[in-house]
């Protein structure tokens, strides 16, 4: 059994400007906990900003998320990449048992059908269908390369190096996972939460669905500075991709009514990215639910 009690920080790229603000920023503000704004970009202009390493830009950003904002990158992908991958994963989940693995060397893709009598053994309490990707799997949705494009960029808002962890496995300690998820009406849901900050710095959330159409009631919410549950799904369009800060307080509510359909799961539909800790890491840092 491999145990790894460090992780070498290999992965922050010490020339990147966000790296040495980030290093300046954390040191003398607290991380923020409620939300303050939304704030939109348009995806080309966002990375072309980022990749440039525009100093402006870099500082009003990282002074933007310390504060509490939650960005959104505007249809970051495209409604029929979308469409076609909700009706693959709703084959994937309707033809393959649930099934949970640790993550350690060779652990195949999966999906866990997560409900009340599961839902406990989680760090937050969850209900909702999950299927987890791992990228030295084949991929059998052709999705990693094309998500990966717009991962790289918030990886360099992280400071870190664009493509840090693409091609680690169990072994190296941090781990990347795509995990698509389905809330299934009235019933699905996620416990109000901060996620792990010590090597992801930002909760990174791809959406699916749309309230309004496939729910009208529920969704993901954050609590802000005045201490008021923000529900951020009417602010949210299929393809946006958003992150903020991990330590800001978010979950899910049960999603309700919306239009049936015979092409994939009911409910509220998002895509998570996470560069986590594999199971060979002592100690290793997870969710953790709030109460406030």
């Amino acid at each position: 059994m491999i145990i790894l009690d460090k992780i070498p920080d290999t992965f922050q790229d010490k020339n990147n400007i966000y790296y040495k603000l980030w290093n300046e920023l954390e040191k003398n503000k607290a991380l923020p906990e409620r939300l303050r704004n939304i704030v939109n970009y348009n995806l080309l202009e966002f990375k072309d900003l980022v990749i440039s390493q525009d100093k402006n830009f870099a500082h009003n950003l990282t002074d933007s998320l310390i504060n509490g904002d939650i960005i959104v990158i505007k249809k970051a992908f495209d409604e029929d990449f979308i469409f076609s991958l909700k009706t693959r994963i709703t084959e994937y989940v309707n033809t393959n048992e649930s099934s949970f693995f640790k993550i350690t060397e060779g652990v195949k893709n999966f999906y866990r059908n997560i409900d009340e009598k599961v839902a406990n053994k989680y760090s937050i309490k969850a209900i909702k269908k999950s299927a987890y990707f791992f990228p030295w799997n084949k991929d059998e949705f052709d999705f990693f390369e094309k998500i990966n494009k717009t991962w790289r960029i918030i990886k360099l808002v992280s400071g870190y190096f664009e493509n840090c962890w693409e091609d680690n496995t169990p072994k190296d300690g941090i781990i990347d996972r795509i995990q698509v998820v389905n809330y299934p009406p009235n019933t699905g849901g996620l416990e109000l939460h901060q996620d792990p900050y010590l090597y992801q710095k930002f909760f990174i959330n791809i959406y699916l669905s749309k309230k309004g159409k496939d729910f009208e009631e529920g969704g993901i919410y954050c609590i802000d500075q005045n201490n008021k549950k923000i529900n951020l799904e009417d602010k949210l369009d299929v393809g946006d991709c958003s992150f903020g800060f991990a330590t800001i307080y978010h979950g899910v509510d049960s999603p309700k009514g919306g239009v049936k359909n015979d092409q994939y799961l009911e409910g509220r539909w998002f895509l998570g990215l996470y560069s986590m800790c594999s199971d060979y890491v002592k100690n290793r840092h997870t969710a953790k639910p709030a109460k406030l």
